[in-house]
């Protein structure tokens, strides 16, 4: 499987789904983190109001949604580079 990390770094999001991946990999993840990452977020308890939504268009969403909704996909980040890549540069981006 190629990296997809340039592919999303150079997207321009369209649906919320793709937003969080760009807004990690922008942030210092390679894409099969970021794609673990939301994943993670999406199956978890905190995820479910946006159930059925992570397809939706970004444009149908105030920015203050998206902006929450980075805000609890970054403690989720750190939760995954705490336990599966520890001491990564990019964790002080999501603290």
């Amino acid at each position: 499987m190629a990296d997809r990390t340039q592919e999303i770094y150079d997207m321009k999001p369209i649906t919320t789904r793709d937003s969080m991946l760009k807004h990690l990999v922008t942030h210092g993840l390679f894409a099969n983190q970021a794609e673990d990452i939301v994943k993670r977020y999406e199956e978890s308890k905190d995820g479910e109001p946006m159930k059925g939504r992570w397809d939706s268009a970004t444009e149908g969403y105030p920015p203050t949604l998206l902006a929450v909704l980075r805000i609890s996909i970054n403690v989720v980040a750190v939760e995954y580079i705490d336990e599966n890549c520890p001491g990564h540069f990019a964790r002080h981006m999501f603290a």
